[in-house]
């Protein structure tokens, strides 16, 4: 029995297969409209993280900056004005030897000369170990830049009550003297010298050693090796190796 479809009503169009291409104007409008739609959420996602990602990259460098300047309270055991007329800074080796000498005990005197002698320190060497030694200046209360600059009454108040001893100083933690300064015990006067040179010549002796040992090798096995089973497995490993990434040999020490 057939049936037949009266004047003015359409046939339900067929149901299209799941994968394939629209068919008419009205599915590719469609497609275009929800497509656009996914597009914006998608869009809103990534603007979200870029924003999420300068704010967390500002906030880190307003913190460093914060703890980078400010002001600090120190104090220490012996007045750097007492061992002598003159500024620490301003004396040579031999005075700040004799210095350090008239100021320490005798053993304590002899352990450091035995380490390295004094005579062949240089003068801030000795100077370091007089602040630490002697002076044995340390801070006990820092603020930073925010708090320095909005509250500095109330700093120097509460430096007075806490800290009567005590010198309320403007510090830069960020300086060239953090660079050129050798290791110490006094934070402060803690530098990065020994370590920055330690790491400048192990770069250096690892490319004079590893650099014409790699070209050499790479040129062999290029140019002159033939393709026997060693030379291949050499190659293999290479490849293997060259694929891991730097850091992994660095866990591995």
């Amino acid at each position: 029995m057939s049936v037949s479809l009266s004047a003015g009503t359409e046939a339900p169009a067929p149901e299209r297969a799941l994968g394939s291409l629209p068919s008419t104007d009205a599915e590719i409008r469609r497609n275009i409209a929800a497509r656009r739609a996914r597009g914006a959420v998608w869009r809103w996602l990534f603007a979200g993280a870029l924003a999420f990602g300068i704010l967390a990259l500002a906030t880190l460098l307003c913190t460093v900056v914060d703890g980078a300047f400010g002001l600090a309270v120190y104090e220490h055991s012996v007045d750097p004005r007492e061992l002598s007329d003159r500024s620490l800074e301003e004396l040579s080796q031999p005075e700040l030897v004799e210095i350090f000498r008239a100021n320490v005990s005798a053993g304590l005197f002899r352990r450091y000369d035995r380490e390295r002698p004094l005579a062949e320190r240089s003068a801030e060497d000795v100077r370091e170990l007089i602040y630490e030694r002697v002076v044995e200046r340390r801070v006990v209360a820092s603020y930073g830049l925010g708090e320095s600059l909005l509250r500095r009454a109330a700093v120097e108040r509460e430096t007075a009550e806490r800290h009567p001893g005590g010198v309320l100083e403007w510090r830069s933690w960020v300086s060239l003297d953090f660079l050129t300064r050798p290791m110490s015990s006094v934070p402060e006067r803690a530098g990065i010298r020994t370590a920055l040179l330690g790491s400048v010549w192990m770069i250096a002796l690892t490319m004079l050693i590893a650099f014409p040992v790699g070209v050499a090798a790479a040129i062999y096995l290029e140019e002159y090796a033939g393709r026997c089973w060693w030379n291949r497995l050499i190659e293999t490993n290479i490849n293997n190796l060259a694929g891991v990434p730097s850091i992994i040999y660095g866990m591995l020490g």
